[in-house]
């Protein structure tokens, strides 16, 4: 126990013995005495109060000081960093400006300076959030020290819990328990590259250029960006100096001068390896690479706090090679020195004239005299030493000279004069009270301030070209990534007309607010147009204490209108949407009232200049009839509220879905000349739609298939990959070809680049990854995951390199023994019921494709199984497998077979799949694979590559090939063809669509102006009936990939008896009011005698009815589910696998929020990776009625 920070303990010894108890925190001994047990209970006790916040591990050793009994203790929970957040006002409007105040201290309310974070968030959105999350303080104090699952962790630190104290300790007994297995884990000795809080420390050593240390040389260090913070420090008798309290993501310029020596230096950094530099060579225009004195000792890398004499000293220890802080020496005092601002300098109303680019010719001299009032040039020895001087200052002396500032640092004459005056922007003449108000008592004789072209951002440049006698150094972070910045947008003040658009739900966000000496900051920032309740979040860190704090504030306009809509109706959905209208001043309010819609698709009565008047603070809501008409996209309604003060405007956008039961259907093809029957049902007015799409560029296309997969839920890591990979592929084939598209280049990469963090994501902290980021991983798909970063590497330097070594890792610590590789288990059944023999080829061809030798047991396992089955899925990766491993023999061996294979391209014998694919994206996958064997054979046959690219177009669907996995091997099929045969379309002439003799639309190709080729508005010529569509190509060499893409809504669900999955839904409830909860119960059943892989349910929910995000995720980590997507109007429900007709249920409760009739959309449920068999169900209907 602890009373009064002195920690109470006891323990039972068998007998009379010495015990050894020790304590630690953080890895330190805080602690430790020897105990003369006696048999019995024995106490001790010891004092806390100068211990951090943060477990503490109490350990008794016996005699052979062996680990005998361990108790974890929390102490001093009150010792964390107080952090005080105040706004100006707790009412404010939207788009106001709000001002906040950071006040931070320690646990005896003395200011400390500290580093924050600050978060400005909507606190609906909070709300919603997963609230059993650390955040900073519970993550560091206890995530990374305990084992396990904390629920709800923030509890144990929220100061209005009043049993949090006593939770935590009884936290401490349960997931703090632990025996013991003491082993030495640490053989080797450990170095921790990066030291945490110490790479904000710049430290090094100043040399004469003979090699002697330079002492009380000036040091002057100042930050690139727009923080514009400067320090001053001075070289100690070892030449040595320090900068504390750096920014290591800010390029900085550091300048020396030597004392009393005119000379040039050299400038030697501690962790120099830490580092880019680039120093100013003796040739006045050339910079060079420093990369002088490697092996020099090392300590750390700058804030704005100088040190202006030496506080420690730092002496080298010669057997370690490290170099300490003793702190025997001189206290350091303290001084900042910050860069001033060159936009107020030019506000000054006592500046004298801007000389702009455009006058600057000849010498700085002869610029300045005669050209600018007041300026006068006092001649030196030689022109290089020429002094400048502001006539009209009354300083004493003849020579009383001005300051001269260059880019916001203080320089000499010297300097001065020998500046390039063709890379000067503009000079100022400062003098009186503008001179002195900015620089200070030093300025009486004026100031005269130049500013440069050229700045240091983005740049690896000194910002100055210095001179003698300063030593000039750009020092760059290398390990250090720059941080994008938080998009703040300013308001003026809200016009009277202006509409309300700016919906952000976080209005302000900075990592990096550093609070001064006194412990206090301020930041300000402009409020959206949200009418909510924002809470203000800040943590961080100062003195060694850790903080976290909370406040809000709310935003309200003094007129106000809200609209509550649902973003999704569904067609004939008939609703009364609410029209909430508020006065929010102590006084009657009279304004006029205006509903508008120009969307012929929703009927709603038109309200026009309706005057209303509000009592004082009165709130009323009005009812508005809605009737959706047609479906539509981005259908607006806009409804104002204004007077002759004061104004308020909403527009919100609606989308309307069709009603009824969606069909598709596309047709591809390679011929010059293609024909395709069809019969056209009854189908619901207004659904029918269609278009035919040509491309005449590949890489438009292969990223047009990015379009295709994105339609698609995409939750899971295949899913994410695949969305990816087509990118990689036209990046990989714009580099093949040296034909770069700037714009395509620039759409593929910002996919990838997303696409690759939501990837590394789904990594397992024990290795491999899985379809949902959750333990244990999964072998094959980690094989999936090693294939695509080896791919994605090549056109992205984004790829950690040690994420691939450890999936190589992984993968190989999955060896069985027995040629084969281990099955991951998720809740007692293989993961997606994957045969084993496909499963092991594929990791195989994984492997070999990442050139990994230790598998030859395993290969030669999989090439015997592959060649015993004669399945092409594996015959393929084996053979791809046998090339990469250069085992020619066997590959021509395996590519023999499959091209007999291939003479029946549709019916290629195919067991599985990976992903366990079925129907068209089986085969697929096994043609695209067998395809990519082919070509990276030395013996090619054109013509079957050719048919294997036919049938691939034959089977293209809405930019897909089957499923995603499907899709993304074809795609490697088609690029690497493409590559082999320099086809990459770029034909002209004319395409003609065809209906039976009717010519339904054509259009010309030029290749060289346009990339795709639509035809629409064609679709109303079709009639109900059977249909032969014809695609003819003119004047053209060849074909070009095309589509032709046909959707409608039909009555009769378009179910295929061949799906293995059942899918019912049902409200318990038809008719419900207002706040009213229903429940409606999804049932999800395999049909099969035998599991299933991966399966989706798309569940629609009526617009009137909102979903608990509370729930779905508390079903989530019940198990009910494996995973969950919100689209739109729908609930995605995702499972692993279902076992042998196994039937799942889930019920959802969800809260009706507008009255209204509403119909959901028509639901289906299938195997992911057989997408063309589903079941559908129709939509669940509602009736909201008013409370």
């Amino acid at each position: 126990t602890l009373k009064n920070k002195v920690l109470q303990g006891k323990f039972y010894a068998p007998q009379n013995k010495t015990i050894y108890l020790t304590a630690q925190s953080g890895g330190k001994i805080f602690f430790s005495a020897k105990i003369k047990a006696k048999q019995g209970v024995n106490f001790f006790n010891f004092d806390t109060h100068k211990e951090k916040i943060g477990i503490a591990q109490i350990t008794l050793f016996d005699e052979q000081k062996q680990p005998r009994a361990e108790r974890l203790v929390f102490l001093n929970p009150d010792k964390k960093l107080k952090i005080n957040i105040k706004t100006d006002k707790a009412q404010y409007l939207p788009r106001e400006k709000v001002n906040v105040n950071i006040q931070t201290t320690d646990e005896n309310n003395l200011p400390v300076a500290a580093n924050l974070s600050l978060a400005a968030v909507n606190e609906q959105i909070l709300n919603i959030a997963d609230d059993k999350q650390d955040d900073m303080l519970s993550w560091l104090l206890l995530g990374t020290e305990l084992k396990g699952k904390i629920d709800e962790p923030n509890f144990y630190f929220n100061p209005k819990e009043k049993k949090a104290i006593a939770a935590l300790d009884f936290l401490m007994l349960t997931q703090g328990w632990r025996k013991f297995s003491w082993k030495n884990a640490q053989r080797e000795k450990q170095y921790v590259k990066y030291v945490p809080e110490k790479n904000t420390t710049i430290s090094g050593t100043i040399y004469h250029l003979n090699g002697m240390i330079a002492k009380k040389a000036q040091v002057v260090l100042f930050e690139t960006g727009k923080n514009n913070k400067a320090a001053i420090a001075y070289t100690d008798e070892n030449g040595k100096f320090l900068f504390l309290r750096t920014n290591p993501s800010t390029p900085m310029q550091m300048m020396v001068k030597l004392h009393k020596d005119n000379a040039r230096c050299q400038i030697v950094l501690d962790k120099q390896e830490q580092y880019l530099t680039y120093q100013h060579a003796n040739n006045y225009d050339n910079y060079k690479y420093d990369n002088v004195m490697e092996n020099e000792s090392r300590v750390l890398s700058f804030n704005g706090t100088t040190n202006v004499k030496p506080k420690k000293t730092l002496q080298k220890d010669n057997k370690n090679d490290v170099i300490s802080l003793q702190e025997e020496t001189n206290q350091l005092s303290e001084a900042v020195v910050v860069i001033n601002n060159f936009d107020q300098v030019k506000k000054s109303s006592q500046s004298v004239t801007i000389v702009n680019k455009d006058i600057l010719n000849g010498s700085l001299e002869q610029n300045l005299q005669g050209r600018i009032e007041g300026i006068s040039v006092i001649a030196g020895k030689s022109i290089a030493t020429n002094d400048f001087k502001i006539r009209g200052m009354q300083g004493f002396g003849a020579n009383a000279l001005p300051i001269y500032i260059v880019d916001g640092v203080e320089v000499d004459a010297f300097y001065f004069s020998n500046l390039n005056v063709e890379n000067i922007d503009f000079i100022e003449i400062l003098k009186n009270a503008s001179a002195t108000a900015m620089y200070g008592g030093r300025a009486a004789n004026g100031v005269i301030v130049v500013s440069n072209k050229k700045t240091l951002q983005n740049k690896n440049e000194p910002l100055l070209q210095p001179v003698n006698p300063y030593t000039s150094l750009l020092i760059s972070n290398k390990n250090q990534n720059s941080v994008r910045e938080f998009y703040l947008p300013k308001y003026d003040k809200l016009s009277k007309n202006e509409n309300r658009n700016d919906f952000r739900s976080t209005v302000f966000w900075q990592g990096d607010i550093n609070t001064d000496e006194k412990g206090q900051a301020n930041v300000s920032f402009y409020n959206s147009d949200e009418i909510t309740t924002f809470k203000l979040t800040a943590e961080g860190f100062g003195k060694g204490l850790i903080g976290h704090e909370e406040t809000s504030y709310f935003t309200l306009k003094p007129l106000q209108v809200d609209i509550e809509i649902p973003p999704f109706l569904t067609v004939e959905d008939t609703l009364q949407i609410p029209v909430y209208l508020r006065n929010n001043v102590n006084e009657v309010m009279k304004a006029n009232l205006q509903i508008k819609s120009t969307s012929p698709y929703l009927l709603l009565p038109s309200v026009d200049n309706q005057n209303i008047a509000l009592q004082p603070n009165e709130k009323r809501t009005i009812l508005l009839s809605v009737i959706a008409k047609g479906a539509a996209k981005n259908q607006l309604i806009n409804i104002s509220f204004v007077n002759e003060f004061f104004n308020d405007n909403v527009t919100q956008s609606i989308d309307i879905q069709q009603k009824g039961f969606p069909v598709e259907y596309s047709f591809s093809g390679s011929e010059k000349e293609n024909t395709f029957d069809f019969e056209l049902p009854q189908y619901l007015e207004g659904s029918l739609e269609g278009k035919v799409v040509v491309y005449t560029d590949i890489t438009k296309d292969l990223i047009s298939a990015v379009e295709g997969i994105i339609r698609e839920p995409y939750g899971c890591f295949e899913q994410v990959s695949s969305s990816t990979y087509p990118n990689i592929l036209a990046l990989q084939l714009m580099n093949e070809t040296g034909k770069i598209k700037p714009d395509v280049k620039k759409t593929a990469l910002t996919y990838i680049a997303n696409g690759y963090k939501k990837l590394a994501a789904y990594e397992i902290s024990s290795g491999g990854f899985d379809w949902f980021g959750k333990a244990p991983a999964h072998e094959a798909l980690s094989a999936f995951g090693l294939v695509e970063f080896l791919d994605m590497q090549k056109v992205y330097d984004g790829v950690d390199k040690k994420m691939i070594e450890r999936t190589k890792k992984w993968l190989l610590s999955r060896k069985d023994g027995k040629g084969g590789f281990l099955n991951s288990k998720q809740d007692g059944h293989e993961v997606g019921n994957l045969p084993i023999q496909t499963k092991n080829a594929f990791i195989v061809y994984a492997l070999a494709r990442a050139k990994v030798k230790d598998i030859q047991f395993e290969y030669e396992t999989t090439f015997k199984q592959a060649l015993q089955s004669e399945d092409a899925y594996q015959m393929a990766l084996l053979a791809s497998a046998s090339l990469d491993l250069d085992k020619v023999s066997n590959a021509n061996i395996l590519l023999e077979k499959l091209r007999t294979q291939l003479n029946n391209i549709s019916k290629m014998k195919v067991q599985n799949t990976w992903t366990h694919s079925g129907g068209v994206s089986k085969q697929i996958e096994a043609v695209s694979f067998t395809g990519v064997s082919l070509i990276r054979n030395k013996e090619k046959d054109i013509r079957q590559l050719s048919e294997i690219v036919q049938y691939l177009n034959k089977n293209r669907s809405y930019g897909m090939f089957g499923s995603t996995q499907g899709t993304v091997t074809a795609l490697q099929y088609i690029t690497d063809y493409i590559k082999l045969t320099k086809a990459n379309n770029q034909n002209s002439g004319q395409i003609e669509l065809w209906n039976g003799k009717e010519l339904l639309a054509s259009s010309s190709i030029d290749a060289e102006k346009i990339e795709v080729v639509e035809l629409t508005n064609w679709v109303s010529k079709l009639k109900v009936g059977k249909h032969q569509l014809k695609i003819k190509f003119k004047n053209t060499e060849k074909a070009l990939p095309f589509s032709i893409q046909l959707k409608y809504n039909s009555y009769i669900p378009n179910s295929q008896q061949e799906c293995a999955i059942d899918l019912k839904t049902d409200l318990n409830l038809k008719k419900v009011k207002v706040n009213e909860t229903v429940r409606l119960t999804t049932t999800i059943t395999n049909k099969k005698n035998e599991p299933q892989p991966m399966t989706l349910a798309y569940v629609g929910i009526p617009s009137g009815l909102i979903v608990q995000a509370w729930q779905l995720k508390e079903l989530q980590e019940k198990k009910v589910f494996d995973f969950y997507e919100l689209r739109q109007n729908y609930v995605v429900f995702y499972y692993r696998s279902l076992k042998e007709k196994e039937s799942k249920v889930i019920h959802l409760d969800l809260t009706a929020k507008i009255p209204g009739t509403f119909l959901a959309p028509a639901g289906a449920a299938y195997l992911y990776y057989t997408k063309e068999l589903k079941d559908w169900e129709g939509g669940q209907k509602v009736v909201i009625e008013k409370p």
